[in-house]
Formats: structure tokens, sequence, C-alpha cells
């Protein structure tokens, strides 16, 4: 799976692509600062969570699906263009923890 802002048509887009012998592709246009927001990640039993926030405080869902059961899986933050130059990216505040456990519907 990857997820993160993409810029399509001069907006600034938060998808995913979620590849499981075929790939989809689920968008939506972001209004928020694409150079300033946050993506948390939470794989539970099965389901694989994404929300997105501009201000690290109040997190809406972007994508809710079932994901496969492993012992660990490996991730990390890339970045890439089409372009082949130009691009700028600064990682912050990376974590990796256990899965929060809170309800679908809690954004905070």
């Amino acid at each position: 799976v990857k997820t993160g802002i993409e810029f399509s048509d001069g907006y600034g887009l938060l998808g995913s692509v979620l590849t499981d012998d075929a790939s989809d592709w689920a968008t939506g246009r972001y209004d928020g600062d694409p150079s300033d927001f946050w993506i948390r990640v939470t794989v539970q039993s099965g389901v694989l969570r994404i929300q997105a926030s501009g201000d690290g405080k109040t997190w809406p869902l972007v994508r809710l699906c079932p994901f496969q059961k492993a012992d660990h899986y490996f991730v990390g933050p890339m970045c890439c263009t089409p372009e082949r130059a130009g691009l700028e990216v600064r990682f912050s505040e990376w974590q990796i923890g256990q899965a929060l456990g809170k309800d679908l519907h809690d954004l905070s």
C-alpha cells in the first residue's frame, strides 16, 4: 500500500494505492496545505485504516479496507516524481508503534 499527497490536474489529491494481485487507486481532493500534513496508517485485526490530518489533532478517515494479517510489516516513507527533477520533500515526526485501538469514528 502507498498513501499520501499526489499532485494531478493542478490540485493536491489525498490518495492511496493498494495492490493485492491487482492495484486500485483511491483519491480525493485535499483542501488543506499539501506541503504540511500528517498521515496515520493503522493495521489491526486484518483491517487497514488510513487517516489524514491538517493539524495533527483531527484525523478523518481516508480509507478502510481488508489487509492481510502478518507477524510483521515493512514500512517507511518514500517520495517520487514523474518529472525526475525539482521535487523537495521533508519527512518529520515519523513514528512506528502499536495500533491505537481507537473506535472507527474517533477522529482524535
